[in-house]
């Protein structure tokens, strides 16, 4: 588990998601992909799985406007790549 250390304010808890984010390139580094996930918001903590090449990721992060208007959808682009995600619950 990689936890980041981001707390988010008390009045923000309306934007928190948990969710999983499949068809992560296994190439990428922990590093790489809190980066990538920061265009989606600010990520709280996060679990790797490996899958051959892929990546499966279970994170908790605090959305920004740019992941809103993905939450109706199933596929968000992630560093030029599409990937799935869906609600943890």
């Amino acid at each position: 588990m990689v936890i980041t250390g981001y707390q988010p304010a008390h009045n923000s808890q309306a934007f928190i998601r948990d969710i999983i984010v499949y068809d992560i390139p296994a190439k990428w580094d922990n590093y790489t992909i809190i980066n990538a996930l920061s265009a989606w918001g600010k990520v709280i903590s996060m679990t790797v799985k490996w899958q051959k090449k892929y990546k499966t990721l279970h994170v908790k992060l605090e959305i920004s406007q740019l992941f809103k208007n993905y939450e109706k959808h199933w596929m968000a682009p992630l560093m030029g790549f599409r990937v799935r995600w869906f609600p943890a619950s």
